[in-house]
C-alpha cells in the first residue's frame, strides 16, 4: 500500500503498518481531530490524529534507518503510529477530567485502549508486545522512548509541521525528515547531528507560530474554552463516565447534546460558532505557588468559578475560566554532535508564562470590572 503523505510524499507503508490500519481502534482515532475541537467546529483545517499517526511513523522510520544496531522497528514504528490513539475525545482538552476520573492521562490511558483490542492482537501477530508499545508512548522506556517523548522528537516536528501547514500559519518551513534522520543513539543516550541545528531552530520558531497565532488566539481558545466548561459541569452533574473518554469527536458531541441544559447551552453556542468574548485575561510570568496550585487543580479553578458565579450572579454556563502554563516553547537539551567529536547543548529556552483568561456570555460583559477585581484579590495581582 502507497500512502500519499501530504508532508513527506508517497510511502510504501510496512506490512505491520497496513495491518493496523483496519483495526477497531484505528477507526475510532481517525474521528480525533488534531486539535482541541472536532474538526467540522474548527476555523482552520486539521488533520486526524491517524493522519498525524502516520506522519509520525514516516520520521521515524527515517530515525530506525540510521540506528538499526539499537532500534527495533516493529516496535518503534508501531507506537511512533499508535501514540495518540489513547487521545480523549476533543484530544488534550479533556485530559484533566480523565486524569480527576481513573488517574491517567492521554499516553498511558493508551492500555486501555489497547487491552483485549483488535490492535493489540496485530501487534502480537508479528512479534510486539502492547505493554511495550505504551511504556515507549509514555515515555517510560527511557532512554530510547526520548525520540518519540522527549524535548524534541518525531511527534513535534510532525505535529508543528502539518498543522502550521494545514491552519495557513506563516512560519518557517523546516526539514522533518532531516532532522529525523539526524537522530543517532550513541553512549546510552540521543545526540542531533549539528548539520541539522538551524532547522531546529526554524521547529522553535514554526512552534510559538503554531501556538501563539492558532492556538492560544481568538476565536479558536474562546471555543476550546466553551467546550471545555461544556464537560467540566457535565462532570458536576455525574454524567461523564470512563466510556466517554473512548469517543470520537462527534459522538463526544453527540452525547453531550443529550446532557444537563447548561452543558448543551454551551455546546450549541459553541457550535454556531457563537463564542464568548474575553473581558478578562493576565499573563504571569512568575507565578507564586498559590496560584500555581489552582492553575493545576480542576477543583481549585471549578472553586474560583463558583465564587464568581455566585458573588456576581452570574449563571454558571455564561461564564468560562482558561488557565495554563504555555507551551509555546520547549526547552532542548538533547545536545547536537558537530566537528571533531564536540558536543554542542541545546538552544536557548525562555519559559512561557501562565496565562489567566476570562469569557463570558455577551450579556455579563458589563461584570467585567467586577470578574477582574475578583480574580485579582484571589491571585494578589
Amino acid at each position: 500500500m502507497i500512502y500519499k503523505d501530504p508532508l513527506y510524499g508517497p510511502w510504501v507503508l510496512p506490512t505491520y503498518l497496513k495491518e493496523l490500519l483496519h483495526t477497531k481502534e484505528t477507526l475510532r482515532t481517525r474521528g480525533i481531530a488534531q486539535a482541541s475541537s472536532p474538526a467540522h467546529l474548527l476555523t482552520f483545517v486539521a488533520r486526524n490524529r491517524v493522519q498525524h499517526g502516520l506522519g509520525v511513523a514516516r520520521l521515524m522510520a527515517e530515525v530506525v534507518k540510521h540506528n538499526r544496531c539499537d532500534l527495533d522497528e516493529e516496535l518503534m514504528v508501531s507506537s511512533a503510529f499508535l501514540h495518540d490513539f489513547g487521545n480523549t475525545p476533543f484530544s488534550h482538552l479533556c485530559e484533566d477530567f480523565l486524569q480527576e476520573m481513573i488517574g491517567k492521562n492521554g499516553e498511558t490511558f493508551l492500555e486501555n485502549i489497547l487491552d483485549c483490542s483488535e490492535t493489540e492482537k496485530v501487534l502480537a501477530g508479528f512479534g510486539v508486545a502492547s505493554r511495550d508499545v505504551v511504556k515507549i508512548v509514555a515515555g517510560q522506556a527511557k532512554p530510547m522512548s526520548d525520540v518519540l517523548n522527549g524535548d524534541i522528537d518525531v511527534d513535534n516536528l510532525d505535529n508543528i509541521l502539518g498543522f502550521n501547514k494545514f491552519a495557513a500559519v506563516e512560519a518557517p518551513a523546516y526539514d522533518a525528515l532531516g532532522i529525523a534522520g539526524s537522530f543517532r543513539f550513541m553512549d546510552g543516550h540521543w545526540l542531533l547531528l549539528g548539520d541539522c541545528y538551524a532547522d531546529v531552530q526554524k521547529w522553535q520558531i514554526a512552534r510559538r507560530a503554531a501556538y501563539m497565532d492558532v492556538v492560544y488566539s481568538s476565536p479558536h481558545y474562546n471555543g476550546i474554552s466553551m467546550l471545555y466548561r461544556a464537560v467540566e459541569l457535565a462532570l458536576y452533574e455525574g454524567e461523564i463516565s470512563p466510556e466517554f473518554f473512548r469517543f470520537s469527536d462527534i459522538e463526544a458531541i453527540s452525547y453531550l447534546m443529550t446532557c444537563n441544559p447548561r452543558t448543551i447551552e454551551l455546546v450549541d453556542k459553541m457550535s454556531r460558532w457563537k463564542w464568548y468574548p474575553e473581558v478578562a485575561s493576565w499573563e504571569i510570568k512568575e507565578p507564586s505557588r498559590f496560584v500555581a496550585k489552582i492553575a493545576a487543580c480542576t477543583h481549585r479553578r471549578r472553586k474560583l468559578l463558583d465564587e464568581i458565579c455566585g458573588t456576581l450572579g452570574i449563571a454558571p454556563e455564561k461564564i468560562c475560566l482558561a488557565m495554563q502554563r504555555g507551551v509555546e516553547t520547549k526547552r532542548i537539551k538533547t545536545p547536537f554532535l558537530v566537528e571533531c567529536g564536540r558536543k554542542l547543548q541545546g538552544t536557548k529556552f525562555e519559559r512561557p508564562p501562565l496565562r489567566v483568561r476570562v469569557f463570558v456570555s455577551p450579556e455579563w460583559q458589563f461584570k467585567k470590572p467586577e470578574i477582574e477585581a475578583i480574580i485579582s484579590n484571589n491571585f494578589h495581582i
